[in-house]
């Protein structure tokens, strides 16, 4: 599975457990590893400790809507053919 993400200041591909980002200006890509684990299960975990208000959320509500536009940009753009602007 492949995923490349163009944005204002560089592009990030996301390939296997890797993260690629390459910032606009910067002379090589930074590659950011996932954490093995089951991943889920942190989340999980952490959501019920936001929720009891132990810890902060990881995201914000802002945050939600911005992946929301992004995605549905995302989806524009693949139907159009075209850049969305987000």
């Amino acid at each position: 599975l492949l995923f490349h993400m163009i944005c204002e200041n560089g592009t990030i591909d996301l390939s296997g457990q890797d993260v690629i980002a390459y910032k606009t200006g910067d002379a090589a890509p930074t590659t950011i590893p996932t954490p093995d684990g089951n991943n889920n299960a942190e989340q999980i975990k952490h959501f019920l400790a936001a929720a009891r208000g132990e810890e902060p959320p990881f995201v914000t509500p802002a945050d939600g809507i911005a992946a929301v536009r992004a995605a549905l940009a995302a989806y524009e753009s693949n139907d159009t053919g075209v850049t969305v602007r987000v």
